[in-house]
């Protein structure tokens, strides 16, 4: 009953993210992710620009009017003729990617197939859909981005080779726009829109304390009794002695400064809601101590290294993750993973 319940909020899920896509007019673009493992298609939902029926007919399409959005057990198709829940039995790496062995969830005799087609970059470029046995091959291609969306996209995510972080004392006042937004324990991928707004920064706030003590006033007795020292006797006070004394009281007048620094990650977004409500929303975790480790074992552009911001929050660590180059590639925050352009 739990899987069944799981496998409903899933659909749910992928019913809302669709939506929201088709009500931005949009398509998934090629560039937009890499699938370098099986598990990287988990949660994501294509939707194709084009279509082809092999020696029959190609057409472009709407954003939306077919999509295919993989879960951990399942396969939800959107589209004339083939809408759907698939079974996915298992997938397959393949030479030209990967291969999802389907079986129709309502009726076990509909068994067909979804080949997705991979480039040289490990980008989707087109999608291969079988229904059934009986079913010739549908081939979804995905949509290049445009010349314009690139350039304006390029300029505002933050690209996984974008932000040095040398040492760990250097990530504080920098800021980041992911591309990418991934709620892990529903396993849905979301691609950000400039219209999120979301900025993920990470501050330290320096707080300066004068601990001076302040010279006290003499009183007025004693200033009557230095107005009777005898005239003769001070004009005799040798210049010198006169200038060490200044020196002295200037010594006694230093400044004592207290420095207090606080460290700070903050994540900000326009939030959306179901019923057409907007929300800016702010969440600021506080840092008490950051750790880094290196994994030797990371492949070639993999992420080596990570640091931990121990937070204020009980059992909320948050994760940063870099490149070899040590840019920033991917954090972890609670139950979301956020991934740069270009991941």
């Amino acid at each position: 009953m739990k899987n069944l319940d799981l496998s409903v909020l899933c659909f749910v899920l992928f019913l809302m993210l669709s939506n929201f896509l088709e009500a931005q007019s949009t398509y998934s673009y090629i560039s937009d992710r890499k699938f370098t493992d099986p598990s990287d298609l988990i949660g994501y939902n294509f939707l194709p620009n084009a279509m082809e029926v092999p020696n029959q007919r190609e057409e472009e399409i709407e954003p939306g009017a077919y999509s295919f959005g993989v879960t951990l057990n399942n396969l939800y198709v959107n589209g004339e003729d083939i809408k759907g829940v698939y079974s996915v039995n298992n997938i397959n790496p393949t030479e030209y990617g990967y291969k999802l062995n389907l079986m129709n969830a309502r009726d076990p005799t509909i068994q067909g197939h979804l080949k997705i087609i991979l480039n040289k970059y490990s980008y989707v470029d087109a999608l291969v859909f079988k229904r059934s046995r009986k079913d010739e091959e549908m081939i979804f291609y995905q949509s290049p981005i445009p010349k314009k969306v690139l350039l304006t996209e390029k300029e505002y995510f933050t690209d996984r080779y974008d932000t040095l972080v040398e040492n760990i004392d250097s990530i504080w006042g920098k800021a980041v726009q992911p591309f990418f937004q991934i709620h892990t324990t529903k396993n849905v991928q979301q691609r950000m829109q400039k219209s999120d707004s979301l900025k993920i920064s990470f501050i330290e706030t320096v707080t300066i304390i004068d601990k001076t003590k302040k010279k006290k006033k003499k009183r007025k007795k004693d200033e009557e009794e230095v107005a009777e020292v005898d005239q003769e006797e001070a004009t005799e006070v040798d210049g010198e002695a006169e200038e060490e004394l200044t020196e002295k009281e200037k010594k006694k007048r230093k400044k004592k400064i207290k420095i207090i620094k606080k460290y700070s990650i903050e994540v900000r977004a326009i939030v959306k809601y179901e019923d057409g409500s907007i929300e800016d929303k702010k969440e600021v975790y506080q840092i008490k101590k950051v750790a880094e480790l290196e994994d030797d074992t990371a492949p070639p552009g993999g992420e080596r290294f990570q640091l931990e911001f121990d937070t204020d929050k009980k059992g909320k660590s948050i994760f940063l993750y870099l490149t070899p180059e040590r840019t920033i590639s991917s954090l972890e925050i609670g139950a979301k993973r956020y991934l740069m352009r270009g991941f």
